[in-house]
């Protein structure tokens, strides 16, 4: 048992991206599930931003000024917190939906790594602004949920398939 909140949410995630690993997920399948723990607890959103850059960059990310990295990040967080502010705590989880229609829109039209989180976050707004829309990207992700729900209890491991640690420092 954790008794600070941080940690408990910090665990949960630990325990999903653990049990991947084990699996040999992908960083599309630790993007839902922990998309799911979010819709629970609203400290794991900036897990999922990481994730859903991640997912974006790939491995270009070693590659990239620090500067490129960091505008990516704060595209994937402003995306994230645009989704659950016109949405709600579920809506977080229609950003693995925007961020695989936005990779799969890039990869046709050769759209550089660096411009994609940007375009995830434009494509975030307009989804906002569709409360239709928004609900329906917003459904449950049966895969997600499944993960989630073998996971359960509390982890020990930070790590995403790839050369990737997720910290999470309580303060």
């Amino acid at each position: 048992m954790i008794p600070h909140p941080a940690a408990q949410v910090g665990a949960q995630v630990a325990n999903v991206l653990g049990k991947l690993r084990a699996e040999g997920g992908t960083v599309e399948d630790a993007l839902e599930a922990v998309a799911e723990v979010a819709v629970r607890d609203r400290r794991a959103l900036p897990v999922v931003a990481g994730l859903a850059a991640r997912s974006v960059i790939k491995n270009r990310g070693a590659a990239m000024p620090p500067a490129q990295r960091q505008q990516a990040a704060k595209a994937m967080t402003k995306a994230a917190r645009t989704l659950v502010s016109s949405g709600g705590p579920k809506a977080i989880r229609a950003l693995p939906r925007i961020t695989r229609s936005v990779k799969r829109t890039a990869a046709a039209r050769g759209t550089p790594p660096a411009v994609q989180p940007k375009a995830v976050a434009r494509t975030a707004a307009k989804v906002a602004q569709n409360p239709a829309l928004l609900r329906r990207l917003s459904t449950a992700s049966p895969r997600g949920q499944m993960i989630v729900q073998r996971t359960g209890g509390a982890g020990r491991t930070l790590s995403v398939p790839g050369p990737a640690t997720i910290t999470i420092t309580v303060g």
